[in-house]
């Protein structure tokens, strides 16, 4: 998790906040990172700022901006299930990696 964190120190507090903490890594690291983030949060108030809507389904809960406002809040699976702009979002994203690829493994 070296840089990609900025952790803030308030009396008893604890805020992180990740800001497109997987923008640079490959798939690889990434996973890494989703793997130990429950480990890293603990206890901790944490913000994990992210386009990759395929790295959002972990945290507890999700706000969407759009324009500058909250737009839309709950969980993965609650915004999945209300099929709003969160819903539309993921699926453009997965879309590659659901109907993109040849039969050979490779983007078509």
């Amino acid at each position: 998790m070296k840089g990609c964190q900025r952790d803030c120190k308030s009396g008893w507090k604890r805020i992180s906040i990740l800001d497109e903490p997987t923008a640079a890594l490959d798939p690889l690291a990434e996973n890494e990172l989703y793997q130990k983030y429950a480990e890293f949060a603990k206890g901790k108030t944490s913000f994990f700022v992210s386009h990759r809507l395929s790295g959002t389904s972990f945290c507890d809960r999700i706000i969407l901006l759009d324009g500058g406002r909250i737009a839309e809040d709950g969980t993965h699976q609650e915004l999945i299930e209300k099929g709003g702009l969160y819903a539309e979002m993921f699926e453009l994203q997965s879309h590659y990696y659901k109907e993109g690829m040849s039969q050979e493994g490779r983007l078509a």
